[in-house]
């Protein structure tokens, strides 16, 4: 995390699918499946919304009871920038030496006043509880 701005961590919601439940929760939400169920507008990496009615539209239903799945995470977004597609890794923020680059933590979908994040490093965000709901 960059030193300015700390750690800056914040409650999350990312909707899921219900086969991923049992696996994120055993080995977190795994980063290299990135962008194939919706998309990476913002770049390649999990996407977290500040609310759940907006996570809500990325949840799908189970077929055989029609229960919906939402994680709702602690994340450590850091210092943001604006996001754009096809980035693996956050932009630079600057040089700092020679041999030093310090990268932003997370993208964005609005820099002043956020609502979806995305996140490259795995070790960004803890699903902290699922939410089962119709």
């Amino acid at each position: 995390m960059n030193g300015k701005f700390g750690a800056n961590e914040k409650i999350l919601f990312h909707g899921t699918k219900p086969d991923v439940i049992h696996t994120a929760c055993t080995q977190n939400l795994d980063i290299r499946l990135a962008g194939t169920n919706v998309g990476a507008i913002l770049g390649n990496g999990i996407y977290f919304a500040s609310t759940a009615k907006m996570s809500d539209s990325y949840a799908t239903p189970d077929p055989t009871t029609g229960y919906m799945y939402m994680f709702q995470c602690r994340v450590l977004v850091g210092e943001w920038t604006q996001g754009q597609q096809g980035l693996r890794r956050p932009p630079e923020v600057a040089q700092t030496s020679a041999c030093q680059v310090r990268l932003y933590d997370s993208c964005v979908d609005n820099i002043r006043n956020p609502s979806i994040f995305c996140i490259f490093g795995q070790n960004q965000y803890y699903p902290e509880y699922i939410i089962e709901y119709k």
